[in-house]
């Protein structure tokens, strides 16, 4: 079949609205979606909506993306989300509160970007317990060095311990948990590392927080939300 491409900002949540609108409208079922994009920056900086751009590239536009596509998600007999996140959270405790990195003196691109990737993660324990029906699964893909990791994380990269891998390796689980039957024998809500479910917290790593906090994190998430469909 043929492939239509759809180009979309996820960093302006009015554009990310449309979008789904209208693919709702023109499409009555979704089986998949894979969230891969992300971005990060060195300074903070905010975008044409208002807003500071790794949250709403990486946190809102991926919250408003998967909730507007529930409805065509729901006709599918076994639809799945996965969210293609980072390895680098298992060095974040969540901030329900800061979600813009407003109070984040100095200002850390590199920790409010893995602050985001905790955000994705805590979001897929979220959607799953709100929606039975969808498998939803995080996942981390190993260390790729892409241009934009280089660019990116330079530093981090050369850290790494084991070797970079390839775009095919990458994507290997991204895949998996998308098509293959035995992925749905696990749990809806859960982190992926190489096909298996991982925790997303390091022993004695401190970033574990309360039921409370993620749920006032949801809420804070979906307040944005509130507001961008009244403005």
């Amino acid at each position: 079949e043929a492939v239509v491409v759809h180009v979309l900002d996820l960093s302006d949540p009015q554009q990310v609205f449309h979008f789904a609108k209208s693919f709702v409208e023109s499409h009555g079922i979704l089986h998949v979606l894979i969230n891969c994009a992300s971005t990060i920056t060195h300074d903070r900086e905010i975008g044409e909506s208002g807003l500071e751009k790794m949250f709403a590239t990486n946190t809102l536009g991926v919250h408003i993306l998967i909730k507007s596509l529930l409805p065509v998600l729901n006709q599918s007999c076994e639809p799945r989300v996965v969210l293609v996140t980072c390895g680098s959270l298992l060095m974040q405790r969540l901030d329900p509160v800061d979600l813009q990195f407003e109070c984040m003196f100095p200002y850390d691109g590199l920790a409010a970007f893995m602050q985001t990737k905790r955000h994705q993660a805590v979001m897929v324990e979220h959607y799953a317990e709100a929606n039975p029906g969808i498998h939803f699964s995080a996942m981390h893909p190993g260390w790729l060095e892409s241009q934009g990791v280089k660019e990116a994380v330079p530093k981090l990269l050369r850290k790494v311990p084991v070797p970079c891998r390839t775009v095919e390796e990458a994507a290997d689980t991204i895949l998996w948990l998308a098509i293959s039957r035995a992925a749905l024998k696990h749990s809806s809500g859960m982190f992926f590392q190489d096909r298996r479910t991982t925790c997303p917290h390091l022993p004695f790593g401190k970033t574990k927080t309360s039921l409370d906090d993620e749920k006032f994190f949801m809420q804070n998430l979906e307040d944005f939300v509130k507001k961008l469909e009244l403005s």
